[in-house]
């Protein structure tokens, strides 16, 4: 029963997972060719979740609006609750679930990979060794976003006894699935970025490859989980091997500019992730409070944010489908720069900023902000990061991680004249697990 549940999965999977770039499945049921690995780890990257497009308006940064044609709030009512954080009793008719199943479909698709991929037969260029080294990290993304959507923020002090989500490395369709504690979760994860690190071998990819997990994105997302401990050291080492293997950014005062998010720009390190829809393109207003934040000098409004049919301002980070995002060059020089802060290290922390904010505003502009960044330490130089971390990063899924991790500050917003609130440290900054997934799963 359990190979016969085994083979039919792979053979849906393989069969009907969706391309993206220079992804294709192949008709196979079993790999048993490291090129026919390549194509189920393709597969695997095709199905990561969207769940950056929900976190994104759970946030601040939009406004929903609606607009002479009824097509605003009331057109994309998938996403009310998940503005509002009804969470305890949402429209199960019309809110869209946050993806929690969809995660463990690709760890299923890894942990084949990582099992039985170092007996498979050589027979391209490209090592075996490589693409168990991106079923590694592929794995430990999966359990990092799971454990940032539906569990507590990391605490050294809390870790142990925090509940997190359920850990799975073996290929057993019918395990039980019980929680695992938050700290078993980070070891899982630190422990597949290890592994991954020991068999990759891609120092960077390019181009049409730039959905795949390199060392560059893998030190990426290093400096990211480490930051999101608390580790502000390893954030910082991590952040240093990434630039060493690439610093360019996208100068924003250059007519060679292009988008950020574009899989082609300059800065780019892995383009996997849908950070935003057409829903919350076309309708979606951009917020007073996160357009107020940007300075007149600051040139990234005008690349960011576009006007729409109806006036108001919309998210320009999803122009086609070639925009996608999971880690960029900036989010690097963020991570560097605030974990160096954190380290009391306030002069080296300065000059990783001045690197992106000299390619972000006008001359006039930066000479002024560089003067504002000089006169600052200790905390309010970390809160100065952090502000320049949300206007960078905007709309691009990191906002609502930020908030949990950091201050879980109150929110209010308007909808159709009620308000709501999220209360400060208030429950609902972890989500509830879906329905669909408690009723699949006792363990919840």
């Amino acid at each position: 029963m359990l190979k016969s549940a085994l083979l039919s999965l792979l053979l849906a999977v393989l069969l009907n997972s969706c391309n993206y770039l220079d992804i294709t499945p192949v008709g196979q049921v079993i790999p048993t060719k490291s090129t026919e690995y390549r194509a189920l780890l393709n597969s695997a990257y095709s199905s990561f979740p969207r769940h950056k497009v929900l976190l994104n308006m759970r946030g601040t940064h939009y406004d929903p609006q609606d607009d002479p044609f009824g097509m605003g709030l009331d057109g994309f009512d998938m996403f009310k609750d998940i503005y509002t954080w009804n969470d305890s009793n949402p429209d199960y008719d019309k809110t869209q679930e946050y993806p929690y199943m969809s995660f463990y479909r690709v760890i299923f698709l890894t942990n084949e990979i990582i099992t039985n991929g170092p007996k498979a037969t050589q027979d391209g260029v490209e090592s075996i060794s490589q693409i168990i080294g991106e079923a590694f990290a592929l794995r430990a993304y999966c359990y990092f976003e799971l454990a940032n959507m539906y569990a507590v923020p990391y605490g050294n002090s809390t870790a142990a006894s925090s509940m997190g989500v359920p850990v799975t490395t073996k290929i057993d369709v019918e395990q039980v699935f019980p929680k695992q504690s938050l700290e078993s979760v980070y070891f899982q994860i630190i422990s597949d970025m290890e592994s991954a690190l020991v068999h990759m071998d891609v120092e960077k990819v390019s181009g049409m490859d730039r959905f795949k997990f390199s060392l560059e994105a893998l030190y990426a997302m290093q400096s990211r989980v480490y930051l999101y401990m608390g580790e502000w050291e390893k954030s910082a080492q991590s952040a240093l091997r990434a630039l060493e293997l690439g610093s360019e950014l996208e100068d924003m005062n250059d007519a060679s500019y292009r988008q950020v998010t574009h899989y082609l720009s300059k800065e780019a390190i892995m383009s996997l992730e849908y950070i935003s829809s057409i829903e919350l393109r076309d309708y979606a207003a951009i917020s007073y409070s996160l357009q107020s934040s940007y300075s007149s000098a600051d040139l990234r409004p005008s690349k960011y944010f576009a006007e729409s049919w109806f006036g108001y301002l919309i998210s320009d980070k999803l122009g086609s489908t070639n925009e996608r995002v999971s880690f960029r060059r900036a989010e690097v020089y963020l991570n560097i720069s605030e974990a160096l802060a954190q380290l009391g290290r306030d002069d080296q922390a300065k000059e990783y900023l001045k690197t992106l904010m000299i390619n972000r505003y006008t001359s006039a502009g930066y000479s002024a902000v560089l003067e504002k960044l000089n006169s600052l330490s200790g905390a309010s130089l970390i809160e100065f990061i952090l502000e320049e971390r949300e206007r960078e990063l905007a709309l691009e899924g990191h906002q609502w991680y930020d908030l949990r991790r950091t201050t879980q500050p109150q929110i209010t917003k308007m909808v159709k004249g009620e308000s709501y609130t999220l209360s400060k440290n208030d429950p609902r900054y972890t989500l509830q697990f879906p329905k669909s997934a408690r009723e699949a799963n006792p363990e919840l």
